[in-house]
């Protein structure tokens, strides 16, 4: 008598169970055609992008395993004495690392000082940051003399258009457009 009170809970949770998932699939022949019709919204661009960006992360993750994997197995060869320098030459790397990225840091935020002394975008910041503060200067300048030279040939080009009207053109009575509007405004 046990067994078939297992057995019958059994069942009884299993159909609570799926047709608590039916009801929430829209398995209902009325929700059927709304939960197809949402499926078929949802099945857009961002999908394919997030399936993609999984894929990437996966790729990204399993390479870092391996590599993982691969540092164990190179310190396990190693003695006590070779393990303690290389992890001394890997801090060394990371430290250096570290710097490299401020420093960086620093010249981006010295540049975007420069191109504002300049009256420049931000946004030009990374197209001119160089090695050092004197590199990226040059850079500034350089891109300074390259958008006005731009500038001044777009200037000239909109300039050599048609001459402007002086208004006495070729109104018969004399009067110029806007005071024939200004006169029919006022009723005249």
């Amino acid at each position: 008598m046990g067994e078939e009170t297992k057995q019958e809970t059994g069942s009884t949770h299993g159909t609570a169970a799926q047709g608590a998932a039916d009801a929430a699939g829209g398995t209902e022949p009325g929700r059927e055609a709304d939960a197809a019709q949402q499926a078929d919204a949802k099945k857009t661009y961002d999908g394919v992008y997030i399936a993609q960006m999984r894929a990437d992360f996966e790729k990204e993750r399993q390479a870092a395993v391996e590599a993982a994997v691969e540092e164990a197995l190179k310190k396990e060869k190693m003695s006590a004495e070779d393990k303690a320098r290389y992890e001394a030459d890997q801090r060394q790397k990371d430290i250096e690392q570290r710097e490299k990225e401020i420093a960086l840091r620093e010249l981006k935020a010295d540049a975007k000082g420069m191109l504002a002394k300049e009256k420049l975008s931000d946004s030009f910041v990374d197209m001119v940051v160089g090695a050092d503060a004197e590199t990226t200067q040059n850079n500034i300048n350089t891109l300074r003399a390259a958008i006005d030279a731009e500038v001044q040939l777009q200037v000239e080009a909109r300039l050599k258009g048609k001459a402007p009207r002086t208004g006495s053109g070729d109104n018969s009575s004399g009067t110029s457009d806007m005071e024939a509007q200004m006169n029919k405004i006022m009723g005249l």
